[in-house]
């Protein structure tokens, strides 16, 4: 067998040689040992790429243009990979049999992505209004116990999530306010 390359790699001989590492893959008809033969790899991505065009044909239609040569300016390139990549990781963990392992790590980064929101306010905003040491240090602790307490300790120890969390239902509420409505007072705070 020749070695030929495949977009990324050298592909060839040199995939697993015990016949107990060459698993079925959750992919009727596929092994493991097929990640390292560039036909069965192709015909793979093939696959993949017809599951993608089913499921979204516009993205389809753009990732082929892609993968044909053209050309995306930033971020457009960044976003389409991005968004390509919401349902290679589905059609992965279910290659490799890892759904509910895959599950977990999207509920942990779901049940987070609160934090992130948090820390995108704090530089864009809060960073900027209130310098370094705007809180005078005989005010700090005073302070953190009323973050605590709105907080209202629903997530045990994680300090950073509560205040994420509380600051989401805070930011909720501005961003309704801005509306012109104002916000439901029985929300879950």
């Amino acid at each position: 067998m020749t070695t030929q390359t495949f977009a990324f790699a050298t592909v060839g001989p040199a995939g697993p040689t015990n016949p107990e590492r060459n698993f079925p893959l959750g992919r009727p008809g596929y092994a493991y040992r097929d990640l390292y033969e560039s036909d069965r790899l192709m015909a793979l991505d093939a696959e993949f790429r017809r599951e993608l065009a089913a499921a979204d044909p516009q993205l389809g239609t753009r990732f082929e243009s892609y993968r044909g040569g053209a050309e995306f300016a930033p971020p457009e390139d960044g976003d389409l990979l991005v968004a390509v990549a919401r349902h290679l990781s589905p059609f992965v963990a279910r290659l490799f049999g890892v759904e509910a392992e895959w599950q977990r790590l999207l509920d942990v980064a779901a049940r987070e992505q609160v934090i992130f929101r948090m820390k995108e306010f704090i530089g864009r905003r809060a960073s900027k209004k209130h310098a370094p040491g705007a809180v005078p240090a005989t005010e700090a602790a005073a302070l953190h116990a009323e973050v605590r307490q709105l907080a209202s300790g629903k997530d045990g120890n994680d300090q950073e999530l509560e205040l994420a969390r509380a600051l989401a239902v805070l930011l909720d509420d501005e961003a309704q306010l801005a509306t012109g409505v104002p916000p439901d007072p029985i929300k879950q705070r």
